[in-house]
């Protein structure tokens, strides 16, 4: 089963960069797609590929959200609050509240969400998924290094929330066999970027693609990722 599966990173006032959305055009797009989709819990998600539906009353979709910044917790959870619309937190689990230092490439400094915030989604009913220990890019890593970055934060956030993370998400999206297949043993589903992986969730949970959100998005824009992606069409 195809579920489109969005990849936001950051939320704020305005859009400095590339992987920033401003607060009113995301305030649009979760407008527009709970009113036009049927917005999953990745656990429902999940639930649905097991199930033998062939049929929805609309197109499944599943928010994301990679590298837990506190811009999450400030301006996106209220909206996704506002809409009963529940989304996938990636927390690298070595930096939670610090700032984003440890990335040479990135465009502004910005803060991670703390325990107190992860804590917060959790009991709201949001999940917290597994984005790796330090966000080293996996393929370059050797098999026990890739099994210390999963487990050691997992370790981290079952302290927080009381749960195992169930889902992950590569770090910079890539993926390889080795690293795959390892997460295929810690985790229900393993999520890339929008240049490699599955579509079908049924068909390589360990490596499931996903739609990149730009900040240039209007929701019309979304609808046309969205059904692109819905009929499995090879794009960046």
């Amino acid at each position: 089963m195809i579920i489109p599966t969005l990849m936001y990173h950051s939320v704020d006032k305005e859009s400095e960069d590339y992987l920033t959305v401003s607060y009113e055009m995301f305030r649009q797009h979760i407008i527009y797609l709970a009113s036009n989709y049927d917005v999953l819990h990745i656990r429902d998600a999940f639930a649905l590929t097991e199930t033998k539906i062939t049929e929805q009353r609309a197109i499944p979709v599943v928010i994301t959200f990679d590298d837990a910044f506190l811009d999450n917790y400030s301006f996106a959870l209220p909206v996704l609050e506002e809409y009963a619309v529940k989304a996938v937190f990636f927390v690298p689990a070595a930096y939670i509240g610090k700032d984003n230092r440890w990335d040479h490439k990135a465009y502004r400094i910005a803060r991670h969400m703390g325990v107190s915030e992860l804590k917060e989604l959790h009991l709201l009913g949001h999940e917290i998924g597994n984005h790796s220990l330090t966000h080293q890019r996996i393929t370059k890593l050797f098999h026990k290094e890739i099994v210390y970055e999963y487990t050691e934060a997992n370790r981290i956030l079952a302290e927080i929330t009381g749960e195992t993370p169930r889902f992950f998400a590569y770090p910079y999206g890539a993926a390889d066999s080795i690293s795959s297949e390892i997460s295929g043993k810690h985790f229900l589903a393993g999520f890339t970027t929008v240049r490699e992986g599955a579509f079908d969730w049924n068909s390589d949970r360990s490596r499931i693609r996903r739609i990149y959100v730009s900040p240039a998005d209007k929701p019309e824009d979304l609808v046309q990722k969205i059904l692109c992606y819905s009929k499995g069409m090879q794009h960046d």
